[in-house]
């Protein structure tokens, strides 16, 4: 039977596009991240990070300008100068205050070719600090803050655990977030929130487990935890 010259599969579309839209100098663009993964971070936050710059579908025959690809931060190095279209910082002091601050790191890049226009690419990257979630085994308190706590960004609402003190698992989340129903481990144990007593505190509901517990062994064990 006689195939018909219409009849092209979708998935063969796509790949089509994808290689038309890659030589494209309308579609090349630059991506800026960093080795903390996400945009967001706990409240005081001060950690050395690395930072990315990488061109994504460069035209077809152009090439890196020299010296125009540049990564500027508000801490040293404060400018990192290269001629790749991919390349790391490294020893940026990320350091951030109370909830709200800022961290702005930006690059640009110029793309050069015989014959034709440069083009000059820009990216920013913006890392917030937030009000954090905290956990970890702590003794038995009437009152309980998050001191001695593990801290982490409040975008994540999973942690991980190794071996503990005997004591009272604890978890903070910000009184601004949705309340706590349960915590699940990876196992698919449940911890609901009726096995937890609540206390508000530094803007902080500070879930406290109603028993003792102990966690052992050198693997991970990894919780999230289940909002409404």
């Amino acid at each position: 039977m006689k195939s018909n010259i219409y009849d092209i599969h979708l998935s063969e579309i796509e790949l089509r596009l994808e290689a038309s839209l890659a030589g494209s100098a309308a579609n090349a663009r630059l991506e800026l991240s960093s080795s903390i993964g996400i945009d967001t971070v706990a409240e005081n936050y001060n950690s050395t990070e690395t930072f990315r710059s990488k061109v994504v579908n460069k035209p077809t025959g152009y090439t890196v300008k020299t010296g125009t690809h540049i990564i500027t931060a508000p801490t040293a190095p404060i400018t990192s100068t290269n001629s790749t279209e991919d390349f790391t910082t490294t020893g940026n002091q990320v350091i951030l205050g109370a909830a709200g601050s800022t961290y702005v790191v930006s690059s640009t890049i110029t793309l050069e070719k015989s014959g034709e226009l440069d083009i000059v690419l820009t990216d920013t990257l913006t890392i917030t600090s937030v009000s954090p979630i905290a956990y970890g085994v702590k003794t038995y308190d009437v009152s309980p803050d998050i001191s001695s706590l593990n801290i982490q960004s409040n975008e994540d609402f999973s942690f991980d655990l190794t071996s503990t003190s005997i004591g009272r698992l604890l978890v903070a989340i910000p009184t601004a977030d949705d309340d706590m129903i349960a915590i699940e481990d990876s196992n698919g144990n449940i911890w609901p929130a009726s096995d937890f007593t609540k206390t508000i505190s530094g803007g902080h509901d500070i879930w406290q487990l109603n028993y003792d517990t102990q966690f052992t062994g050198s693997y991970i064990k990894s919780f999230t935890i289940k909002t409404i």
